[in-house]
């Protein structure tokens, strides 16, 4: 059934940082987010589908749910394949919870 793995069709589950990230958008979302996410103008997928989808990503073990939960390291050893690469190199450290 399409649903039960709507998912895995929308999202890669990056164990390392216990993410997910959008295949075609190539953005981390926060579970709670996916509908939201979904129903965007790059998807548009219907409201009870982009549910779904949410409940089955929301059982996955291992991602995080909370913003505070989400230790974002000083520096990694390499890039995360499935996020696109920015090479000016800056982060911001002074508000990242306001930063993208």
């Amino acid at each position: 059934m399409e649903e039960s793995r709507g998912g895995i069709k929308y999202f890669y589950h990056i164990l390392e940082w216990q993410i997910i990230v959008c295949k075609e958008c190539q953005h981390a979302v926060w579970p709670q987010e996916v509908p939201r996410h979904l129903q965007g103008k790059q998807h548009q997928v219907l409201l009870q589908a982009a549910r779904a989808i949410a409940i089955e990503v929301q059982e996955w073990p291992g991602v995080i749910h909370n913003k505070t939960d989400l230790a974002i390291p000083l520096y990694i050893h390499g890039p995360i394949a499935e996020l696109p690469l920015y090479t000016d190199g800056l982060q911001c450290r002074v508000e990242p919870e306001r930063c993208s």
